[in-house]
C-alpha cells in the first residue's frame, strides 16, 4: 500500500498480483480528519453491491493484472481482425488480452489449472486443455478439454470432454475448424 502526500491517491497491491489505483476526483482526501476512511465500505453498500466509484467521487483503476499463481502455460492468438490473444495457467483463469492496448479485455475463472488453449479458425470458439497437480493435491480435471464461446462476454462454456487421465498439453483445431485434436 502506498498513499500520496496529499492523501488523494492510493496504490494497493493485492494477493492476486493486481495493482489498483484508488483516487478521489475532488480535493477531498481518501483519509480524512480524525482517521475517517472514505474507502471503507458501508454495510448497506456491501448489501446493495455498490462499487467504490459510486460513492463520493472515489474511483478505482486497475493498473496491472495478470496470472498470479505459479506458471503461465498456454497462449493463443485469435485469428481475424480482433487483434487479441488469450492465456491460461496454474491460476485457473482464462484471460483475453487486447494486443494494441496491452490490457486485459475479459477473464474467466475456470477453476482448475490449464495447460494449453487454441482458437477455432473463425475465432468463435476457444478450446482449453486442463492438467497439473502439486504434491499436496491432484487435479481431478487432468485430461479434460473445455470449449468456450470466445465471442461472448462473459465467455460461455459449450462443452467439456474428458478422454485422458494425463495433462492435456496441446489442443489444436483443424484448418477448417471441424476437428479438435
Amino acid at each position: 500500500v502506498c498513499m500520496s502526500a496529499d492523501f488523494t491517491k492510493l496504490l494497493v497491491g493485492t494477493q492476486a498480483s493486481e495493482i489498483i489505483e484508488i483516487t478521489s476526483d475532488s480535493a477531498i482526501p481518501l483519509v480524512g480528519e480524525g482517521g475517517v476512511n472514505l474507502l471503507k465500505m458501508k454495510e448497506k453498500d456491501v448489501k446493495n453491491n455498490v462499487k467504490p466509484e459510486a460513492r463520493g467521487g472515489v474511483k478505482e483503476n486497475i493498473l496491472v493484472v495478470g496470472h498470479y499463481k505459479e506458471e503461465l502455460w498456454g497462449l493463443a492468438i485469435r485469428p481475424g481482425e480482433e487483434r487479441e490473444y488469450c492465456t491460461v495457467g496454474d491460476d485457473g483463469f482464462l484471460r483475453v488480452w487486447d494486443i494494441a492496448t496491452r490490457k486485459q479485455k475479459q477473464f474467466l475463472d475456470m477453476g482448475p489449472s490449464a495447460r494449453c488453449c487454441d482458437y477455432s479458425p473463425d475465432g468463435i470458439y476457444l478450446a482449453v486443455g486442463f492438467g497439473g497437480s502439486r504434491a499436496d493435491r491432484k487435479n481431478k480435471h487432468n485430461g479434460a478439454v473445455r470449449i468456450y464461446r470466445a465471442d461472448t462476454d462473459p465467455m460461455l462454456q459449450v462443452c467439456e470432454l474428458k478422454e485422458a487421465k494425463q495433462w492435456i498439453s496441446k489442443v489444436k483445431f483443424s484448418p477448417d475448424g471441424s476437428i479438435l485434436g
